[in-house]
This record gives structure tokens, C-alpha cells and sequence, in this order.
């Protein structure tokens, strides 16, 4: 059994190599979408046991995206890890009343996901048992 893991981001070398470091070094299957109107869609009707998030996304941005994870349903509770550029403070504190978890900035290469998969593993089972 694999974790289902979300990943919401309009950059496609990013998705790639999140894709590539979950799948084959930590075996979750991911859900890959590129903007905040489908990854909307997509937690208002699946279960997720991590969503990995971008801030910066064209039409409905990441903070929206967060606030309605933290409304619906079945994610409420999902963990959320924030992947940004952004580094300035009050995007972070935003990124935090929006419903973040944890919070990374860019750049990232594949060591810093894996450990950021493996420092948010715990709560991810967590959610699944939930089920």
C-alpha cells in the first residue's frame, strides 16, 4: 500500500522530479496537476494523504488552493507541504493562516524532498489510517 500524494505546481521540471523521487525512492503514488482550478476539483472529490504545494500558480493561486483544502471535506486535515520561491516573510505567514503544515522554499533538489517526504511521512500515515 502507497501513500496518495497530490502535487500542485505549473512548473514542469518540478513536477518531474517529484515525481521521480516519490515514486521510485519512496514508492507513493502521485497526483500531478499544474494549476489551483484542477487540484480544487481534485481534493472536493479524492482523499489525499499529502498535498506538496506551490504558491505562485496563474488564475487561483496557492493560498486560495490551501484555504480550500482546509474547508473541504475529505482533506481538512491532509497534510500540506508548501513548496515556494517565496521567501519573504509575509508570504510565509500567509502561507501558514492559509492552512500549511510545513513550509519549503525553492530550489529543491531531490535530497531536500526526500527528506522533507521522510519528515512528513509520520503525519501522512497518520491521515491514511484516518480513512
Amino acid at each position: 500500500m502507497s501513500l496518495e500524494i497530490l502535487v500542485v505546481d505549473d512548473d514542469e521540471n518540478f513536477l518531474a522530479l517529484v515525481k521521480r523521487v516519490f515514486e521510485v525512492h519512496k514508492e507513493a503514488k502521485v497526483h500531478d496537476v499544474a494549476d489551483g482550478m484542477t487540484a480544487i476539483a481534485l481534493i472536493e472529490g479524492s482523499k489525499y494523504d499529502g498535498i506538496f504545494l506551490d504558491l505562485s500558480m496563474p488564475g487561483i493561486d496557492g493560498f486560495e488552493v490551501a484555504r480550500k483544502i482546509r474547508n473541504s471535506g475529505i482533506n481538512k486535515r491532509t497534510p500540506i507541504v508548501v513548496v515556494t520561491a517565496l521567501k519573504d516573510l509575509e508570504s510565509l505567514r500567509r502561507a501558514r493562516e492559509a492552512g500549511a503544515t510545513f513550509i519549503i522554499t525553492k530550489p529543491v533538489d531531490q535530497n531536500a524532498l526526500k527528506k522533507i517526504f521522510d519528515t512528513t511521512q509520520g503525519a501522512m500515515w497518520t491521515e491514511r489510517k484516518k480513512r
